[in-house]
């Protein structure tokens, strides 16, 4: 999430400078700006937007990396999340809570919000993760998506049809998550 105040006091800049440079970088598409899903102004974030690149080579050559590693890590884990970010052609949002639950994509459509989760791995059966329950639990949407490396999988949670996507279709078929919007 961005603070201004921290990338001010970090850099050495005003904080009005700072938005100067977000809005240019953001106008030039640079940069794209994802903001919170909300309902909740007591228990879930609501101001701070996320940033992700657009252009993935400048990204990586801000912070020297021109090969993923052969073991994931941290930083394979956001490029990973970054190019998702860059194939979901849908206005997005994340939704994070006050304590820490998270869902790295929301797509708010008019009947209900759609999760989205980027696991830049493997997933050999239908598992999911604490932050994508509580999710569901809050906001009992129709569909949510698992994006990950490995092979296509369904499965429900309660009146969620929860379906793990392979990352390549996303690649190829961007408008493969609309299929299911509305139903």
């Amino acid at each position: 999430m961005t603070n201004i105040r921290e990338l001010s006091s970090t850099l050495r800049i005003s904080q009005p400078t700072v938005k100067k440079y977000i809005w240019y970088l953001e106008a030039t598409f640079i940069l794209r700006r994802v903001n919170p899903f909300h309902t909740n102004l007591r228990s879930e974030i609501s101001k701070s937007p996320l940033y992700y690149f657009t252009d993935l080579g400048l990204r990586n050559y801000l912070v020297n990396i021109f090969t993923l590693p052969q073991i994931p890590s941290v930083l394979s884990g956001h490029l990973f999340e970054n190019t998702l970010c860059n194939h979901l052609i849908h206005p997005l949002h994340f939704w994070r809570t006050t304590d820490n639950a998270e869902v790295d994509f929301v797509i708010n459509t008019p009947l209900f919000p759609t999760p989205i989760e980027a696991k830049y791995h493997v997933l050999t059966t239908p598992k999911l993760t604490r932050s994508y329950h509580s999710f569901l639990s809050k906001y009992h949407p129709a569909h949510g998506y698992i994006i990950h490396l490995g092979d296509t999988m369904r499965t429900k949670q309660s009146n969620t049809t929860i379906h793990f996507l392979p990352f390549w279709k996303i690649l190829t078929d961007p408008n493969i998550l609309v299929a299911n919007f509305g139903k």
